[in-house]
């Protein structure tokens, strides 16, 4: 019996102390609050995670059904991933515009449009033909081989009747005198004169 009492300890069977579990709890709060800290690192890698997680219920609710299982990112039904491409920080173009041969697309399209046409006495008419003009040589003269890429273009079309008078035509712009181009032709009938200004603008 006085072996048995000797053995247990009062310590031991004493409750922890409300004091002793709060400190306890403060320490481990402030080893908490020191690990709570994220790195630049850890920034960047939640935010490629919530990247992914917008995409994924973007995907969902434009294809009406969704798998947590499509690890390889490709959509069902036949679609195609949605790909991200990197800047690549190319300042220049790697050709310039052939300026010889966009006039030469320009030549050839007037004199096929304008081969027997007479000018319209249509106040409205100029209008239409002038916009469709300027559409169609944009289009011929963007889908040609010769067109470099990263460029844009921007044509007008100018259009009167003749009747004897002095037309001078003008444009003023703000580009790249090392990259950008400036394409111009004119063409005359008996009926009418059209002039063509197009600008090849290199987009960095």
């Amino acid at each position: 019996m006085d072996r048995k009492m000797s053995g247990s300890s009062p310590a031991s069977t004493k409750p922890p102390s409300v004091a002793s579990f709060a400190q306890s709890r403060k320490s481990r709060g402030s080893v908490f609050e020191e690990k709570r800290g994220m790195s630049m690192k850890d920034v960047l890698v939640w935010k490629k995670i919530t990247r992914r997680w917008h995409d994924r219920v973007m995907e969902r609710q434009n294809r009406g059904g969704f798998c947590w299982w499509d690890h390889d990112g490709t959509r069902r039904r036949g679609r195609k991933p949605n790909l991200e491409k990197e800047p690549t920080y190319r300042m220049e173009p790697k050709c310039l515009p052939p300026v010889t041969d966009l006039i030469e697309i320009i030549k050839s399209y007037l004199e096929q449009r304008f081969s027997n046409q007479s000018y319209s006495e249509d106040p409205n008419a100029p209008k239409q033909i002038t916009m469709s003009i300027a559409d169609e040589i944009k289009e011929k003269m963007k889908s040609c081989e010769a067109w470099p890429d990263r460029y844009k273009c921007i044509c007008y079309v100018t259009m009167g009747q003749k009747m004897g008078q002095g037309v001078r035509v003008s444009s003023r712009c703000a580009w790249d005198e090392r990259f950008d181009r400036n394409i111009s032709y004119t063409f005359q009938n008996e009926h009418l004169f059209c002039v063509v200004t197009a600008f090849a603008i290199y987009c960095e």
